[in-house]
């Protein structure tokens, strides 16, 4: 899906779909940091 669908599904603005995308890609990031390097 796209970021404009998700945003119409959701009833959020496109660039609140954004930017909640980027924290959970941060937070994935970090917890595979994590767990390569306990």
């Amino acid at each position: 899906m796209t970021m404009k669908e998700i945003a119409q599904i959701l009833d959020i603005s496109e660039s609140r779909v954004c930017q909640l995308h980027g924290r959970a890609l941060g937070r994935l990031r970090a917890r595979l940091a994590r767990e390569r390097n306990p």
